[in-house]
């Protein structure tokens, strides 16, 4: 895995990235923005992220790698936690909970 963040910023970069790109677009999203949570050199987890093209700009990706650190320890206190995976929601409004996809 790379250590590395991650982000599309365009459909075709998008449809590179995703095998199921068809059903992600279809719930309005056709960018993405993956940050890698590092420790000790080894990704311990990764937030992922969907979005619309241009949402992930220079200054959302820098204050996403800002938060790199933390969400880190985060990943790291649920691993001692023995929990195996966890899926974090923020209640984002997205265009499928919103009500503007059918789905």
């Amino acid at each position: 895995m790379d250590k590395r963040l991650f982000v599309s910023h365009t459909l075709v970069e998008f449809t590179a990235a995703f095998f199921d790109c068809e059903k992600i677009e279809a719930l309005g999203f056709t960018a993405n923005m993956n940050l890698p949570a590092v420790a000790d050199g080894r990704v311990v987890s990764t937030l992922n992220l969907l979005g619309r093209t241009g949402d992930y700009t220079p200054e959302v990706v820098a204050a996403a790698m800002a938060w790199q650190p933390a969400l880190t320890l985060a990943f790291l206190k649920l691993q001692l936690e023995d929990i195996a995976s966890a899926t974090l929601h923020s209640g984002i409004r997205t265009p499928q909970n919103a009500g503007i996809l059918e789905g």
